[in-house]
């Protein structure tokens, strides 16, 4: 189907309000919101947790039989099946006990990375954040704890922060562009 560049920004405006209405529509605060929560202990209110309580929630040393956690756009997870991967100093250890969003893409694994805010981050990269995200989602080795209460996430109610939201739109809008230029081919 051919298309003129009206039309085509006809589309991408009609994905990407649509995208926006629905996920507005979709932000309740109970612990099956962006479809975390399948694995959640906690069927009732969400699970709020601290930046310092999951920071406790590592393995420096690497020993084993200790909780492992990571969180990814404010979504906590227990982590400990994979402590080959998570634990100590191993590959990915850094995204233990902390919010590891922007080294996921970014690839830089340090605590200063872990700190910073998904803004500066391109368009074409927040889909593999959402793709990382929706890996610890729909995993049955890693299991969702909760919502982490921080600025970028999630506030100590459970309620979205305006920077998860954008977020959410930026990733959103990006799938729609990306659709609709896949079409137009």
């Amino acid at each position: 189907m051919m298309m003129n560049g009206y039309t085509r920004v006809t589309l991408i405006l009609a994905l990407v309000s649509f995208s926006i209405l629905f996920w507005h529509g979709h932000t309740s605060t109970s612990t099956e919101r962006d479809g975390a929560g399948e694995n959640c202990d906690n069927d009732k209110k969400p699970v709020m947790i601290t930046p310092e309580e999951l920071a406790l929630k590592v393995d420096p040393e690497n020993e084993g039989g200790k909780e492992i956690w990571l969180s990814i756009m404010g979504e906590v997870y227990d982590v400990s099946a994979g402590q080959e991967y998570y634990g100590g100093s191993t590959g990915y250890g850094v995204f233990a006990g902390r919010d590891a969003s922007v080294p996921f893409v970014t690839g830089t694994f340090t605590p200063e990375e872990s700190e910073k805010t998904t803004e500066d981050i391109p368009a074409a990269q927040l889909e593999a954040l959402a793709e990382w995200r929706k890996f610890y989602e729909d995993s049955d080795k890693y299991h969702f704890k909760g919502f982490l209460v921080d600025p970028r996430w999630y506030d100590e109610h459970g309620e979205p922060t305006e920077h998860h939201d954008t977020l959410k739109q930026r990733i959103d809008t990006w799938n729609a562009m990306k659709a609709a230029n896949k079409k137009s081919k």
